[in-house]
């Protein structure tokens, strides 16, 4: 037993290691290649200096992808191919047969990201200062990337890492575990506090939990990728402590347990509330699927 604990530890970690790895490298190959081109348009990719709105979102989905080749590849190449598990076995279900957990992980994402919404409203903590499609282009464009993070993210933390830890044996561990490396994930980002911290480990338990119930990340999926974009380009929010074009321009009244500060609503009590009550209804949504010993 031991042995087997041991090996799920050093499964997660290769599995980090080899990720953040492959996204440095990633980068490195790609600062090279613009740096020895000399393209004008790639240098000012590498320094993120766009200035025309739809180059600026342009340039964030091409750095999105370049980051997160690695965060999907190497998880899934380590689970397919060294571990020899089946792509399903990372909740990677066929999406013919879980594509309605899928759609209510998108409906989820955007109704609990609209719950703190409405908590920053009626709490007077913002006020709205107009909409304008002026940057629906940039707002598509961004779409693309909150999809490829939702997938990326969720294919790494919940697949990769909770699929790793598995052999240590104890399920509510490996929840604790793998919700603890999301939130320190982001311990980069702007502006992260000890209550933001909180709030992606509460992010982390739902979506661990959603994927021990249901056998897939179809729900957390959907639900990331709505969480995000929601938040950031219609309600014109920091996202984790980035900015992103909106629909939706609003400002901060006063500065309150809710608004998060410059790490946006996720630093605050509102999106505490909306992801409780995000849990409670992935324990009613799953309420008739048994339950596994992971």
């Amino acid at each position: 037993m031991k042995q087997e604990k041991l090996k799920g530890i050093t499964r997660c970690l290769l599995c980090f290691v080899l990720t953040v790895a492959g996204m440095f490298i990633v980068m490195v190959l790609f600062s090279v290649v613009a740096n020895l081109s000399g393209n004008k348009f790639l240098m000012n990719l590498l320094n993120g200096g766009q200035k025309e709105p739809i180059l600026s979102a342009f340039a964030k989905l091409i750095m999105t992808i370049l980051q997160y080749v690695a965060f999907i590849m190497v998880p899934i190449l380590l689970a397919t191919k060294a571990w020899k598990y089946k792509i399903a076995d990372m909740g990677l279900t066929p999406i013919k047969k879980d594509w309605k957990d899928f759609v209510i992980g998108l409906i989820t994402g955007a109704a609990g990201i609209s719950i703190a919404f409405l908590c920053l409203i009626l709490s007077g903590s913002i006020q709205l200062t107009g909409w304008s499609f002026r940057y629906v282009n940039c707002v598509m464009i961004e779409l693309v990337c909150y999809i490829i993070v939702g997938f990326g993210e969720e294919i790494f933390f919940r697949g990769a890492l909770m699929l790793s830890l598995k052999r240590i044996g104890n399920k509510r561990l490996v929840v604790i575990l793998t919700s603890a490396i999301f939130a320190a994930m982001h311990l980069g980002n702007n502006g992260i506090t000890v209550f933001a911290f909180g709030n992606l480990f509460l992010f982390g338990l739902f979506a661990a939990f959603c994927f021990i119930r249901s056998k897939n990340i179809w729900l957390p999926i959907g639900f990331h990728i709505t969480w995000n974009f929601v938040q950031g380009n219609i309600y014109g929010f920091h996202v984790s402590g980035n900015t992103d074009y909106s629909l939706v321009s609003q400002k901060v009244v006063k500065e309150t347990a809710f608004t998060g500060g410059e790490f946006g609503p996720e630093g605050g009590i509102g999106v505490t509330i909306a992801l409780i009550l995000c849990i409670i209804f992935a324990m009613w949504y799953y309420r008739k699927q048994p339950k596994t010993d992971f």
